[in-house]
């Protein structure tokens, strides 16, 4: 039951646990609830909660809050809804002065359920956080650049077994080295996706005669190794 919103909104706005804000989120307020009080004719009603899910209803108060507004409003603009408790039970509904209506349209509004929505998608496990979802992210350009290299080095160790230099003679026109090492690594990029990606985009390609040298260097560490295992 929703009982002490008011009292619990100014006192740990800013300290709910993610159990707390769990449970405000996901707990119907009035379900149990028989009858509400009335003042100058006017009540609160269920029926409102059909239309507007995030209602949440205060017994102790007599005052309706918003659940994403309470949790995640701002402290300031969310005003009757997220600080103080709505009560104009005449003009809760209706389509000129509907301040419910007026609420859910709210920016505020809108900005508090997109919090809450990402908070209940977590906890459910349907999303992940930001932590996970940036090793995640990590994890894939790792694996990403791995394959690149291997697309490489494999046009390196072809051309090397068969004893075709590499390099050749700048081409002033196109700018760049026309050499077999070049010419296979665009040729195989043919096929190979990724590769082809990696060669149309932005930044460093990998293929400049220090890379090369540098990934010579390393085939032939790892082919000395080889060779002192297998002796």
């Amino acid at each position: 039951m929703f009982r002490k919103a008011q009292s619990i909104n100014q006192d740990k706005k800013q300290s709910f646990s993610e159990n707390e804000k769990l449970k405000i989120l996901s707990t119907p307020s009035s379900s149990d609830v028989k009858t509400f009080p009335t003042t100058k004719g006017r009540k609160y009603s269920k029926d409102w909660e059909k239309t507007y899910p995030w209602l949440r209803y205060s017994v102790e108060e007599d005052a309706a809050y918003c659940a994403y507004c309470l949790v995640f409003g701002d402290g300031h603009g969310d005003g009757l809804f997220g600080m103080i408790g709505f009560r104009d039970w005449k003009n809760a509904s209706g389509d000129k002065r509907g301040s419910l209506r007026i609420h859910e349209n709210s920016k505020l509004h809108s900005a508090a359920k997109e919090k809450a929505d990402n908070l209940i998608m977590v906890s459910n496990e349907s999303k992940p956080d930001i932590c996970s979802s940036i090793s995640k992210a990590y994890e894939n350009k790792i694996v990403r650049n791995r394959q690149i290299l291997l697309a490489i080095i494999d046009v390196i160790v072809s051309l090397g077994q068969r004893n075709i230099a590499l390099r050749g003679n700048w081409d002033k026109e196109l700018k760049k080295e026309d050499g077999n090492f070049q010419y296979f690594v665009e040729w195989v990029a043919k096929f190979d996706e990724i590769l082809r990606h990696h060669l149309q985009s932005q930044g460093p390609h990998y293929l400049s005669p220090k890379v090369q040298n540098e990934l010579i260097y390393c085939c032939e560490t790892e082919i000395r190794y080889v060779r002192e295992d297998v002796s």
